[in-house]
C-alpha cells in the first residue's frame, strides 16, 4: 500500500514538472531592434524573427507604463514576451516593451521586467 502511494505521488510530480518545463519553452523572450512594422496586419519583425499581436497585447515604454502600438516605429530597440504556437507556428506577442537602446546584462537592474 505504502509503495502504490509513492508510485503514484511520484508520478504526479513528473506529469506536473513536465507539463511546467514545456510551457516554458512555449515563452519567448528578446530584445531587439524593430525590423519591419506592419500595423495593419499587427505584425513586427525583430531579430528577423516575425512576432503578431491581437487584443491582449499590452504595451508599455521603457518605465514600464502602458503607451498605444502606434508609438513603435522601424529602428527602435524593443523587449518582448511572447507564446509561441506550435499548431499555426507564430509567435503571439503577450508584452512589447519599447527600451531607449540595447540594454546590457549590467543594466538589467535598470529595467526589471527584462529576464
Amino acid at each position: 500500500m505504502k509503495i502504490q502511494k509513492v508510485v503514484i505521488i511520484l508520478f504526479c510530480i513528473l506529469i506536473f514538472s513536465a507539463s511546467a518545463i514545456a510551457a516554458e519553452q512555449d515563452m519567448v523572450r528578446i530584445q531587439g531592434k524593430v525590423m519591419e512594422l506592419d500595423l495593419k496586419r499587427n505584425k513586427i519583425v525583430v531579430n528577423e524573427k516575425v512576432f503578431f499581436w491581437d487584443a491582449n497585447t499590452l504595451f508599455f515604454d521603457e518605465n514600464a507604463s502602458p503607451i498605444k502600438g502606434d508609438k513603435f516605429k522601424t529602428d527602435t530597440w524593443v523587449y518582448i514576451e511572447g507564446v509561441r504556437d506550435s499548431n499555426i507556428r507564430q509567435i503571439t506577442i503577450k508584452k512589447i516593451y519599447r527600451l531607449p537602446r540595447y540594454i546590457e546584462r549590467d543594466e538589467s537592474d535598470l529595467y526589471p521586467f527584462i529576464h
